[in-house]
């Protein structure tokens, strides 16, 4: 399998574990190498491995070639399509009773999520809001993530180790495995 073909998660997984990974080659290429005359040291492998070329970096593409390219993988997609039901500041304060203020307070400080849509126009995913304040667990996932649209992305996905989103594990209390896995995922 190509390291292009893997999930994100695993993709960050690797990188953040490349040292470890390194470590574990250089042992492994230490145990066939062993004094003349002696059999070299079984190692065994815990997972099989997967030989391939690789496919090289290609040509070169100009700018405007590069965007045509971009544009056939690349389809565009309503915000509300994969964040779910959201609501601008005035809305929040008609339907949740947050006030603005306070709203603006928790998004200064991370406590929110708030996504931009348009050029100046920002607004909330609601499935973030309990009982008018916001799940235990958003502000950890958004500080370690360090973008928004990230954390509502990741929060939204289903993550099979959690048994389902994050999002569905903040909401049943379990803030604590949801920051774990942020944290091996983006940490």
């Amino acid at each position: 399998m190509r390291f292009s073909a893997l999930p994100e998660d695993q993709k960050r997984r690797i990188m953040r574990e490349e040292k470890a990974l390194a470590e574990a080659l250089r042992a492994t290429v230490e145990a066939f190498v062993t004094a003349p005359g002696k059999p070299p040291k079984t190692v065994r492998m815990t997972k099989a491995a997967v030989r391939g070329t690789g496919e090289g970096l290609g040509t070169s593409l100009g700018a405007g070639h590069a965007r045509d390219k971009l544009m056939d993988y690349a389809t565009p997609q309503r915000l509300e399509d994969w964040a779910g039901e959201v609501a601008g500041a005035s809305e929040i304060e008609r339907e949740l009773g947050i006030s603005r203020s306070t709203l603006y307070s928790w998004t200064t400080r991370g406590a929110v999520i708030s996504l931009k849509a348009g050029h100046r126009r920002h607004v909330y995913p609601l499935a973030q809001f309990i009982d008018g304040r916001p799940m235990e667990g958003i502000e950890e996932v958004l500080r370690i993530t360090g973008n928004a649209r990230a954390a509502w992305q990741w929060l939204v996905q289903d993550k099979p180790s959690l048994g389902g989103p994050p999002l569905a594990r903040l909401k049943a209390g379990k803030a604590g495995d949801v920051i774990e896995a942020a944290e091996q995922d983006f940490g």
